[in-house]
């Protein structure tokens, strides 16, 4: 009950609006509750009443002392997870990353270690960089600090991507851009806290605007660079391989890998030279058609096993970064996963017909491998690979025989299906499942998958 009445008396002297009473009510609060981890359920609204007034007072003119104590009192009522509403819209996020010096990245800058030539344009400028392999680690301090400067960061940019940026927010995420590229490029004391920074980084660059990603790519070749069709895919190339670390580890994929992978496909989607680059790197011209998709160490067999992953969200996101390497094309995409393992997004789309997907891609040329073409009409296409001829199970047979077999068989599926056991389903023309009737079964046949045109697998396309 004590309690009760002490937040109760600092939420009133702070209603007052007298900066030197409400010192000293926050003080107090302070003092007692610093050491404190858990709270009463039953004082929830009014801890969060006082966050409100906290917030209020920061954004008045507050000496010092003032300053500090409001700040100490979030710390305390942040440790709450029920009462964080006052603090997490984007005009408290304002306030706090303005004490913090971090609205504009340049508290990061510092510790980073970065100059720029132009403030103006600093994406385009670049920043006197070294090859990733020259730069001396950053030490423990500097990690952590950056990896909570980067922890707000987040927070005040999670709704950028819902949203279109002015162009001054622009300018100002594209310089965010450019400093986290130089993040993934850096590395830490150690392989453990390196892994921890790189991961941090590629949640803020998942939260900046798509046009803004082009940061990624605009530093200037040098010596030492992953270079690709003349571009500097040094960015690319450290996205994949931490998303690959994290794809090995296995563990909760849907929290530690998907970051990484949403970014790839963004990247991928918006930039044709980084999804040729990223293409290259998992889905190389097709040799191995002896071995299922999913069979393999290499990306692409990881990547293929995701897709069919018990968790909805992992298999989705797999499955799409794959579709956009692929362009979006079906058959393509069918060509490299199998039907079995592409089916799951197919017929979210409605592209089980195996039409084209609704990107926006340039022509291609013929670069199928001599192995995959001599295998090509022997391949399954719902396994995606070549396998072993089996027998005609109707070989020997007379037709009356045969026709026997069928209607036996339709009548064992409408049985079926009269006590719904079973559904039979068929593809509509609009690409979308419908369900089959007796004279579909009596009349359906089937049909192979369409080919893919000749002249659509070009490794190095546009």
């Amino acid at each position: 009950m004590a309690m009760k009445m002490d937040l109760n008396t600092v939420i009133e002297q702070m209603a007052t609006g007298d900066k030197d009473t409400a010192l000293t009510a926050l003080q107090s609060y302070n003092k007692e509750m610093n050491n404190s981890f858990t709270f009463s359920r039953e004082e929830e609204r009014d801890r969060m009443h006082l966050g409100e007034l906290v917030l209020d007072f920061l954004n008045k003119d507050l000496e010092p002392s003032s300053q500090l104590a409001c700040l100490k009192t979030v710390r305390i009522l942040s440790r709450d997870k029920h009462c964080l509403v006052p603090f997490i819209n984007r005009s408290a996020m304002s306030t706090l990353a303005r004490y913090a010096d971090i609205a504009t990245g340049k508290q990061l800058d510092a510790i980073l270690g970065l100059s720029w030539t132009d403030t103006l344009q600093p994406a385009r400028a670049g920043f006197e960089n070294m090859p990733a392999k020259e730069l001396p680690p950053l030490s423990q301090q500097n990690t952590e600090l950056a990896m909570e400067i980067l922890k707000i960061l987040f927070n005040l940019t999670f709704d950028t991507t819902t949203r279109k940026a002015e162009k001054e927010e622009a300018a100002g995420y594209r310089h965010l851009g450019a400093i986290l590229r130089h993040c993934l490029m850096s590395h830490a004391d150690g392989e453990e806290q390196t892994e921890e920074f790189h991961s941090h980084t590629v949640n803020l660059l998942g939260n900046l605007p798509l046009p803004c990603l082009d940061v990624l790519l605009m530093p200037q070749v040098q010596q030492g660079s992953t270079e690709y069709m003349g571009v500097n895919m040094d960015a690319a190339y450290m996205l994949l391989k931490f998303m690959e670390k994290r794809l090995d580890q296995g563990h909760k994929l849907k929290e530690t890998l998907l970051p990484s992978l949403n970014l790839l496909t963004k990247s991928a989607r918006i930039h044709s030279e980084t999804r040729k680059y990223l293409r290259s790197k998992v889905l190389p011209p097709l040799r191995d058609v002896k071995n299922r998709p999913e069979i393999g160490s290499a990306l692409r067999n990881k990547l293929v096993r995701l897709m069919t992953h018990i968790d909805t969200d992992v298999k989705d996101c797999a499955a799409e970064f794959l579709f956009v390497l692929c362009k979006e094309n079906v058959l393509r995409f069918i060509k490299y996963t199998g039907y079995g393992n592409a089916a799951g997004l197919l017929a979210a789309r409605g592209l089980l017909r195996a039409g084209s997907g609704p990107g926006i891609y340039s022509e291609d040329e013929d670069s199928e491998t001599e192995e995959y073409r001599e295998a090509k009409a022997h391949i399954n296409p719902i396994t995606g690979v070549v396998e072993e001829e089996q027998p005609n199970p109707m070989e020997g047979m007379t037709e009356e025989q045969k026709e026997y077999e069928a209607i036996k068989l339709v009548s064992m599926f409408n049985k079926l299906s009269r006590t719904n056991v079973i559904q039979p389903m068929q593809l509509g023309i609009d690409g979308k499942m419908r369900k089959m009737t007796l004279k579909d079964l009596e009349t359906q046949a089937h049909n192979p998958l369409p080919e893919e045109p000749a002249n659509s697998d070009s490794e190095d396309d546009a």
